[in-house]
């Protein structure tokens, strides 16, 4: 609605024959446009995956990064099951009639250096991130988190953090929910900003 009050008011006062300073003007006390952030919706995208889990809550040993990889990135139906489950990126591919094909790397299982408790009110959900970022970004191999930033915006356009341990209650620092980057604006990784990330706990089901 704001982007087409602005192009409705430009119009007019294009055709009624006013100088493009005082357009500019006019279109300075309306709300700002609404910009999109985010993945593409078209093409072959990735996206980044985080699995985190504590000395106090280890994964188990279901949760393979092997498994996980076949829930995300996989094809066809994830777990018999759970028919007609697919993975993530079939869902996409299937509903987008194969014009969004969604990839990625998943970096895990990263164990944290505090009990999971520690992080409640100790930087919160940004600074255990950047723990595990961090820790990737200096292993003697030194992971390329640069093709996570699909259109070459500077940020890297999404990460998918899955943490080990119950869920809390609903709106609780253990709920899921999706969140940008703000706590941190000035945080960079290879040259990145951070976009938007998933913050949600691990289950067991093929869900």
């Amino acid at each position: 609605v704001s982007n087409l009050n602005r192009k409705l008011l430009t119009a007019k006062m294009e055709q009624l024959g006013y100088p493009q300073n005082q357009v500019t003007d006019q279109l300075a006390g309306l709300p700002q446009p609404w910009t999109r952030e985010g993945l593409p919706s078209k093409g072959n995208v990735k996206i980044l995956v985080l699995l985190i889990d504590f000395s106090d809550y280890p994964h188990n040993e279901s949760q393979t990064v092997s498994d996980i990889n076949n829930k995300l990135f996989g094809t066809g139906v994830v777990d018999p099951g759970f028919y007609p489950d697919v993975s993530l990126s079939e869902w996409y591919r299937r509903s987008s009639y194969n014009n969004l094909v969604i990839g990625g790397d998943i970096l895990g299982w990263y164990r944290a250096a505090h009990p999971r408790s520690w992080y409640e009110t100790n930087g919160g959900f940004e600074a255990l991130m950047m723990e595990a970022l961090n820790y990737y970004d200096t292993l003697p191999a030194g992971y390329d988190f640069t093709p996570s930033d699909n259109a070459n915006t500077g940020k890297i356009d999404h990460i998918l953090v899955k943490y080990a341990g119950p869920p809390g209650d609903w709106g609780t620092f253990w709920w899921g929910w999706s969140c940008y980057w703000q706590d941190n604006p000035s945080y960079t990784i290879d040259g990145k900003h951070i976009g938007k990330y998933i913050w949600s706990w691990y289950a067991d089901t093929a869900g």
